[in-house]
């Protein structure tokens, strides 16, 4: 074997290696089974205790620092749970998909207004706090079996 052909064989085998490589990185990542509920459940609480502090229950600074702590725990968790390894993509599918994706999201955010401009603020993001987390964990469930 000439060295010409002997370097082309090794190219060969790094290029075989560098796509094995690069397959894995972008296989999607699993998360834990209790991120789900655990995401759904901060948000949710978060909102809650942020509709307290709106509704003015006393002691106020105590539901606005409940809301803050589980709201930073809900990004946290997330930025955390997206960053686990591998790379970081675009979202698959068409734009329509995406969008359909996220819609329980986004009609608990416009049945949380729709509420809030009804009744009062505070149980507007309450609603919005309440269903949100239910779809963020319904979505994120699914996504875990694969299913989105």
């Amino acid at each position: 074997m000439d060295d010409t052909s002997m370097h082309t064989e090794r190219a060969r085998a790094d290029l075989v290696r560098a796509e094995q490589a690069l397959r894995q990185a972008q296989a999607p990542r699993s998360f834990p089974a209790w991120l789900p509920p655990a995401a759904g459940a901060l948000f949710a609480a978060g909102l809650a205790c942020g509709a307290a502090a709106i509704g003015d229950w006393r002691p106020r600074a105590l539901y606005l620092l409940a809301a803050a702590a589980c709201l930073a725990g809900f990004l946290l968790l997330m930025v955390v749970a997206s960053r686990a390894g591998g790379l970081v993509q675009l979202p698959v599918g068409t734009s329509r998909q995406r969008w359909l994706r996220q819609l329980p999201e986004l009609a608990a955010l416009l049945l949380g207004l729709v509420v809030g401009l009804g009744v009062g603020w505070a149980a507007g993001v309450l609603t919005w706090g309440v269903t949100g987390g239910a779809a963020l964990w319904w979505r994120l469930a699914h996504q875990q079996r694969g299913a989105v």
